[in-house]
């Protein structure tokens, strides 16, 4: 499967709404790769520099 033909799920909500947990469990039983976005931005903010992509696990994603 290409690099475009990722599917990309997200779970927005507020603090404690359970995005993690759902997440968790929609990786599990989906057997997808979850990463949190928000490490994903805090890391971008610190190295004061912005990717087209994001990489986990070896792979690319694009935003």
């Amino acid at each position: 499967m290409g690099i475009n033909n990722k599917k990309i799920i997200i779970l927005l909500g507020p603090p404690g709404s359970g995005k993690g947990t759902q997440a968790t469990l929609l990786a599990e039983k989906l057997d997808l790769y979850y990463f949190e976005t928000s490490n994903i931005i805090e890391m971008a903010v610190h190295s004061h520099r912005a990717e087209e992509y994001v990489e986990a696990d070896g792979q690319k994603y694009t935003f």
